[in-house]
């Protein structure tokens, strides 16, 4: 955990300069608030990612992963409607078997 927190703390200092720029350009309240969800939620998926692996092997730990994946494509094709076509499923396939 400890690796994890560390590359946390490197990156939010060094992300300092772009965040204090973009709140220097006017739109800084909803970039702050979408930013720090984004991170939070983030965090939290690398922990739980972290917990798993030491609690799996890898391998079992990358197939799960995979299946994450292509939930997700399912997901949210359901939920914003999006038809697949054939070249996109073909897409799709193309990229959970590669991973």
């Amino acid at each position: 955990m400890f690796l994890l927190n560390l590359i946390a703390s490197i990156s939010f200092f060094l992300l300092i300069p772009l965040f204090l720029q973009v709140m220097a350009a006017g739109t800084g309240e909803q970039v702050l608030k979408y930013s720090a969800l984004s991170g939070l939620f983030f965090y939290i998926y690398n922990e739980a990612s972290f917990l798993a692996l030491a609690r799996l092997s890898p391998v079992t730990h990358s197939v799960a992963n995979t299946l994450k994946r292509v939930l997700i494509i399912v997901a949210t094709c359901v939920v914003f409607k999006t038809p697949i076509s054939t070249l996109g499923m073909v897409g799709s396939g193309v990229a959970v078997l590669v991973s």
